[in-house]
């Protein structure tokens, strides 16, 4: 049944292997807020998390992987030495489908304010400021001839160059919490007061492109979709709160750069993904950037193998 659903002429279907990997990962999360309804004029902020440099593993067999990383001591902004920095992605492969649960924990963020017409911003240190975000993905891919696991989770090989369409889908929950979130003077806000808490479930749908070009066993692959989510908003304050829903748009890019072989294999990866949420006059965007390098082997597990066909 899975020679039935690739091309073996594009594809290897890796049998009976099993991958681990060590990993290095930069990670960088922005969140941008813009309020054109401010008693005093447009507010915007910026949240924006230190570059999390991240080491960790990850393993892989048959239709399953995972993978996770912890923050390592070093910071491009000195007051967030400490803050804190977590990753974990479990996939698994059914044929062209792959699925995807996430998770990322980020504490502590440089927030840049400024009202419209000031000459300045405001910068301030913020270690009380955390993100939580759970998402959970479900890609198709239509071409026989292309496979995501050969690309981007090393246990398959890509033989042959290949484009394909695909089609994404999801849903994204967002926990954002803090003394304050957008201003410590009350004066400021409109609607509500301080606001400590937002909350947002984002459901995605979003069609696309992939390809994989190869030269022997080197690669670059590439995946890219557009698309529109529902969004559900909840901001909390002091003493009320405010429910939203709207649609926004949705995109998310990758590229990886590697080389795969029977054993070994080793790659360079640039995830990006943008989340935007509108409610009223209030813009707000998510922006996630992850630059991860691993490289690995492939090891002889054929008693392991013995499981596959019930994985």
């Amino acid at each position: 049944m899975a020679n039935a659903q690739f091309d073996t002429n594009y594809v290897h279907l890796t049998k009976n292997r099993f991958t681990a990997y060590p990993m290095g990962e930069t990670a960088y999360m922005e969140l941008n807020f813009r309020d054109a309804d401010i008693k005093e004029g447009t507010f915007k902020s910026t949240l924006s998390s230190r570059y999390a440099t991240s080491v960790g593993f990850g393993m892989s067999f048959y239709r399953v992987g995972f993978s996770l990383s912890f923050q390592i001591p070093y910071s491009n902004i000195d007051e967030l030495q400490g803050s804190k920095a977590f990753s974990f992605a479990g996939g698994y492969s059914y044929h062209r489908f792959y699925g995807e649960l996430r998770y990322r924990n980020f504490k502590g963020f440089q927030k840049a304010d400024v009202i419209h017409d000031s000459i300045s911003s405001v910068t301030s240190i913020r270690k009380d400021i955390q993100l939580k975000q759970i998402g959970l993905a479900l890609d198709y891919f239509f071409s026989k001839k292309y496979n995501f696991d050969a690309a981007y989770k090393n246990y398959n090989s890509q033989k042959k160059s290949a484009v394909t369409f695909l089609i994404m889908a999801g849903a994204n929950k967002y926990d954002i919490k803090g003394r304050y979130l957008i201003n410590d003077t009350s004066s400021v806000i409109s609607d509500i007061d301080l606001i400590r808490d937002l909350d947002v479930l984002a459901v995605k749908l979003a069609p696309g492109v992939a390809a994989t070009f190869v030269y022997h066993n080197f690669y670059i692959s590439s995946l890219f979709a557009m698309g529109a989510s529902y969004n559900i908003n909840t901001i909390f304050g002091d003493d009320n709160n405010v429910k939203v829903n709207s649609f926004a748009p949705v995109l998310e890019i990758r590229t990886v750069v590697g080389y795969n072989s029977t054993k070994w294999f080793t790659s360079l990866s640039i995830n990006s993904e943008n989340d935007f949420f509108f409610y009223d006059k209030v813009n707000m965007s998510v922006a996630n950037v992850f630059l991860n390098f691993k490289i690995g082997y492939k090891f002889n597990s054929k008693y392991l193998g013995k499981i596959g066909k019930y994985l």
